[in-house]
């Protein structure tokens, strides 16, 4: 929009003022109709973050629940050797 001094503006019609501040208004709203949309933006982009975040927590979670199992079974495994191994040993000794 073309510059205006303060005379020209005193000497524009009420129409031509009306329309003038009008333009402004319109081109402020504009303006914070942008800021707002960038701000909502940067919202989504955070609650996708937060969103992965909580998914991480819950995988941690599950990751933590599995390496608890394993080291159970692990350790009915060594002890089934140890058995196996031991009921082997017997069984050599008694059928000689």
């Amino acid at each position: 929009m073309e510059s205006k001094s303060c005379y020209d503006y005193m000497t524009m019609s009420g129409t031509d003022r009306e329309i003038r501040h009008l333009s402004m208004l319109v081109e402020d709203v504009i303006s914070q109709n942008k800021a707002v949309l960038e701000i909502v933006g940067d919202m989504q982009e955070d609650m996708k973050c937060l969103a992965k975040s909580k998914d991480l927590e819950e995988v941690k979670a599950d990751v933590k629940t599995i390496k608890t199992v394993i080291t159970d079974t692990n350790k009915q495994v060594n002890n089934h050797e140890k058995r196996i191994t031991k009921l082997e040993k017997n069984s050599l000794a008694f059928q000689t």
